[in-house]
């Protein structure tokens, strides 16, 4: 039961990015290899940064997420509150908020998507 309640159910929030996802997009997905594997014939693997290790602009961890999410780098974002911790979360989503769209919001998963 508390993994149910830990690991929320992404399958909802995979058919959004597959209805929207082009091939050179690029999308930070904090569920990882879950939502790779629901777009895998969609996007270029390498388009897809879960939340575990990234390098942008010879910064690495949290500095190199919050630079690309500043700078754009990002058409699509999975939030979802099982790796990220909360300040962490919080710091990206008040990026967030000036240049993405929230396009799904149900189950704690969020994703949001670059404003054109």
């Amino acid at each position: 039961r508390d993994l149910e309640h830990f690991w929320p159910n992404t399958e909802k929030a995979a058919q959004v990015l597959k209805r929207n996802v082009t091939p050179n997009d690029r999308i930070l997905a904090e569920g990882g290899d879950s939502i790779t594997l629901e777009i895998y014939n969609q996007i270029v693997y390498e388009n897809v940064t879960g939340p575990f290790y990234f390098v942008y602009n010879d910064l690495q961890g949290q500095n190199a997420y919050i630079q690309a999410l500043h700078d754009g780098y990002f058409t699509f974002v999975e939030l979802e509150g099982t790796n990220f911790e909360d300040e962490f979360l919080f710091q990206i989503e008040s990026i967030l908020v000036e240049d993405y769209s929230i396009i799904f919001n149900e189950d704690q998963v969020r994703i949001w998507q670059i404003k054109s």
